[in-house]
C-alpha cells in the first residue's frame, strides 16, 4: 500500500537530564507535529538516536508512539542493529506492535559484501514482520558500500516479498532513480535541504530530523507546487535552508538531535539532552541559536 504524501518527522527521543528515558513527553510531542501537520514519524532512526538505545528502549519508545498516534500519524519504526537477533527480535515487537512500516540499515561494522549478502540478511529480518511493510535505509551513516538499486528491485520480486521502498538519506538523487520509477518502490527522501529538488524529479515523501520544527513550513512548500507555484514553493525551501544552516553550524558536540532539541525547546517542546557521547548544548550556544534564529524570521515565518 503505497505511503501518503507529505511530510515525515524523524522522531528525537525524550530523555531527562540524567540520559533516562523521558516517555511522558512523547504525547504532547506527538499532538504538536500532528497540529503542525506532519503525516507520519520514523521512530528509532539516527535523529532518535536509535543506535545508542538498548533493544528493550527501542521497543518502549515505539509502544509510546503507537499508544499516542496510532490512527494520526503512519509510524514506521526503524530497527536497523548490528546483531541479526537484535533485528530479528525488533521486528517480531513492530509487528505486534502493528506498525505501519518498519526499516532497516545494513550493519555498519560488518557490511555486507554484496547484493547477495545483503538480501539474505534483510530476508532473514524481514520474515519475522511477514505482513509489515519492509522500507531499506540507504544512504546514512559511515557507509562506504554502494547498492545498485536495479538489481535490488530485480531480485526483491521474488527474496524480499515485504519490501516497499527505500528512505534515502544520501544527496545523490541518481542513485534512487530505479525506485522513483518503478511502481512497487516508494520514496522516503531524507536530506530535508533538497526536498523541492526530490519532489521535482518524482519524491513524494519526506522525512527528516528538521521537520518536527520546519514540518508545517515544508508542507507549504509541497502544497505550492502541487499547484504549480514554484516561486512561492522556492521561497519556503530557502527558509527551510536557512534554518538548517544555522542549525549544523551547531551540531559540532551536541549532533543534529541535541540541536534539534534545542530548536523544539524553543517552540514549547522539552526533550531534553542528547545522550552521550554527544553533549548539550552550553548555555551561550544557547543563547546564539536562539538570536540567529530570530535574525532569520523562524520564529514568525514557520507559523
Amino acid at each position: 500500500m503505497p505511503l501518503d504524501k507529505g511530510i515525515f518527522a524523524a522522531a528525537l527521543v525524550p530523555l531527562s537530564t540524567d540520559g533516562e528515558l523521558n516517555l511522558s513527553a512523547i504525547k504532547e510531542y506527538c499532538d504538536f507535529l500532528i497540529k503542525n501537520g506532519i503525516k507520519g514519524v520514523f521512530v528509532n532512526g539516527t535523529t532518535g538516536e536509535g543506535m545508542k538505545l538498548s533493544v528493550e528502549e527501542r521497543k518502549l519508545v515505539l509502544e509510546a508512539w503507537m499508544n499516542h498516534g496510532k490512527g494520526s500519524l503512519t509510524i514506521i519504526n526503524h530497527i536497523g542493529c548490528e546483531s541479526l537477533k537484535d533485528c530479528q527480535n525488533l521486528a517480531v515487537h513492530s509487528a505486534a506492535q502493528g506498525v505501519d512500516g518498519i526499516s532497516l540499515m545494513q550493519p555498519i561494522l560488518y557490511e555486507p559484501a554484496g547484493i547477495e549478502n545483503l538480501v539474505a540478511f534483510l530476508s532473514a529480518v524481514t520474515e519475522k514482520a511477514p505482513s509489515v511493510p519492509f522500507y531499506l535505509y540507504y544512504g546514512a551513516g559511515p557507509s562506504k558500500s554502494k547498492i545498485d538499486l536495479t538489481e535490488l528491485l530485480q531480485v526483491a520480486k521474488t527474496r524480499l516479498p515485504t519490501f516497499s521502498g527505500i528512505k534515502y538519506s544520501g544527496s545523490e538523487m541518481i542513485d534512487v532513480m530505479p525506485c522513483i520509477v518503478s511502481d512497487s518502490c516508494d520514496l522516503l527522501y531524507g536530506r530535508d535541504e533538497q526536498l523541492l529538488g526530490a519532489v521535482a524529479m518524482g519524491g513524494q515523501t519526506g522525512v527528516g530530523s528538521t521537520y518536527n520544527y520546519l514540518g508545517n513550513v515544508d508542507q507549504r512548500m509541497l502544497d505550492a507546487y502541487e499547484r504549480g507555484d514554484m516561486k512561492t514553493a522556492q521561497m519556503e525551501q530557502q527558509r527551510a535552508q536557512q534554518v538548517i544552516n544555522i542549525m549544523l553550524r551547531f551540531k559540532s558536540y551536541s549532533g543534529v538531535a541535541g540541536a534539534s532539541k534545542i530548536i523544539m525547546k524553543f517552540l514549547g517542546i522539552e526533550l531534553g539532552p542528547p545522550r552521550l557521547p554527544d553533549l548539550p548544548l552550553s548555555k551561550e550556544d544557547t543563547e546564539e541559536l536562539k538570536v540567529e534564529l530570530q535574525r532569520s524570521g523562524f520564529f514568525e515565518w514557520r507559523r
